[in-house]
C-alpha cells in the first residue's frame, strides 16, 4: 500500500497520479486525514482504499467530551469516509477506553501503543506467532 498525505490532494498531478495507481490495482492510502471539508472532498476525486486519521485528532478525541463537537464531527466522519469505499485507520490509542471509543464509531483498524511498541516488521512476524 501507497501512503501520501492529504495535503498533497491540494495538487492535481497528485489526484491523477493516485488515480493512475488506483486504476492499476495499487491500494493508496490518504495520511494526516482530519475533519476539513476539503479533505471529505477529496475522497471525491480519487480512489483510496483506506484514510489513517490524523493522531493528533485520535489523541484530542480521548481528551475531549462524550459530547464536544469534535466528538460528533469524529463519529459523523467514519461512515461518511466508509461511504466513499475506504476503511477508516486511526493512530494513536494508546487506552482500552480509546480502542472502544474508535470500535464504537465504527473505525475498521486501529495502531498505537495500546497494541504493543512500533517494531520493525520482522520482529512483529515473529510476536504473532
Amino acid at each position: 500500500m501507497v501512503g501520501f498525505p492529504v495535503s498533497a490532494m491540494r495538487s492535481p498531478e497528485v489526484v491523477d497520479n493516485l488515480n493512475t495507481l488506483a486504476d492499476m490495482g495499487i491500494r493508496t492510502m490518504l495520511e494526516g486525514f482530519g475533519t476539513a471539508p476539503d479533505e471529505l472532498a477529496a475522497l471525491e476525486d480519487v480512489s483510496v482504499s483506506c484514510v489513517r486519521f490524523a493522531r493528533r485528532l485520535v489523541e484530542r478525541q480521548a481528551q475531549s467530551a462524550t459530547d464536544s463537537p469534535l466528538t460528533a464531527a469524529l463519529t459523523t466522519l467514519v461512515p461518511l469516509v466508509h461511504r466513499s469505499g475506504a476503511k477508516v485507520i486511526v493512530d494513536g490509542v494508546h487506552t482500552d477506553e480509546q480502542a472502544d471509543w474508535w470500535a464504537m464509531a465504527g473505525a475498521d483498524f486501529a495502531i498505537g501503543d495500546r497494541y504493543g511498541p512500533a517494531c520493525p516488521p520482522g520482529d512483529l512476524a515473529a510476536r504473532l506467532t
